[in-house]
C-alpha cells in the first residue's frame, strides 16, 4: 500500500503574515535610514560652521596682529602711516585698509611688497574685478598669498581720535583723518565652501556701521557666519 504524506497540516508563513512582515521590516528599515541621514545632515552642517568658523577666525587674526603695527615708525621717520589714497585711488575705506609700518626697524622708506613686509594693504580678491565672482579671497595685497578663502564680504569701520567729535564711519574722506585712525573695527562675512540642498540662508547680516545692505542676503544654499573684532592702533590715535 502506498502512503501519501499530507503537508497540509505543517508550519508555513500564509501570504498575509509575509505581507505583515515585509512591512515590519520596511518601516525599521527606513526609520534606521531617516535616523543615518538626520544625524549625516547634522554632522555636515557641524561641519561646515567648524570650517567656516575656524576660517575666519585665522583671517582675523592675521589681521589683528598686524594692524595693530600701523604707523609703526621707530626711527620717526615720519613715512610710516596709514594711508588715504595711493595713486590718486582711495586704498583706506570701507573695504580695503592700507598701511605702512616698519618691520625692518630701519627707518628707511617702506618696502615694496605685501604682507609681511612693510606695505601691508588687506582687501578682497575679487575674480576679474567682479562683484558676481564668488568666492572672493581675503589678500594681503592683490595678487599676493590669500589669507582666508570664501569670503562674501568684509567692512572696516574706523574710530578716530581728532577732529573733536568725529564719528567712526566706513570712509576717513581724507589723509587728516586716515592719520587719526585709533580703531578699526573688522566685520568679515565667511561662507561654507560647499552648498546644502537642505539649507536655504535668507539671513542678511549687519557689520559694525549696521549697515544691513553691506552684507545683504543671498537666498542661497550656503551656510554663513559673521565675525567681528575691533582693533586698537598702537601707534597712532588715542588709546581706548
Amino acid at each position: 500500500m502506498t502512503h501519501v504524506k499530507s503537508f497540509r497540516n505543517g508550519h508555513g508563513f500564509t501570504l498575509v503574515e509575509l505581507m505583515i512582515t515585509l512591512v515590519i521590516a520596511s518601516v525599521i528599515v527606513a526609520a534606521v535610514y531617516a535616523a543615518y541621514k538626520s544625524q549625516r545632515d547634522t554632522f555636515e552642517a557641524q561641519d561646515q560652521v567648524t570650517e567656516i568658523q575656524q576660517n575666519l577666525r585665522n583671517a582675523m587674526w592675521n589681521m589683528t596682529r598686524t594692524i595693530r603695527m600701523a604707523g609703526y615708525d621707530p626711527e620717526g621717520t615720519g613715512q610710516y602711516k596709514i594711508t588715504w589714497q595711493e595713486g590718486g585711488t582711495a586704498v583706506t575705506k570701507a573695504d580695503s585698509f592700507r598701511f605702512d609700518a616698519d618691520m625692518q626697524k630701519n627707518g628707511g622708506a617702506p618696502a615694496a611688497g605685501g604682507s609681511p613686509t612693510e606695505k601691508l594693504y588687506f582687501a578682497l580678491y575679487k575674480p576679474g574685478g567682479v562683484a558676481a565672482d564668488y568666492p572672493f579671497s581675503l589678500q594681503g595685497t592683490p595678487g599676493g598669498s590669500a589669507l582666508a578663502e570664501y569670503i562674501d564680504a568684509i567692512e572696516f569701520y574706523y574710530t578716530y581720535s581728532a577732529p573733536p567729535g568725529a564719528v567712526p564711519s566706513t570712509n576717513p574722506g581724507s589723509q587728516f583723518n586716515a592719520e587719526h585712525i585709533k580703531a578699526v573695527t573688522i566685520s568679515i562675512l565667511g561662507r561654507a565652501r560647499l552648498a546644502d540642498s537642505n539649507f536655504t540662508n535668507n539671513m542678511a547680516y549687519v557689520p559694525a556701521s549696521g549697515n544691513a545692505a553691506w552684507f545683504p542676503a543671498k537666498n542661497d544654499h550656503y551656510r554663513r557666519q559673521l565675525l567681528t573684532t575691533t582693533v586698537y592702533i598702537r601707534n597712532q590715535g588715542l588709546q581706548p
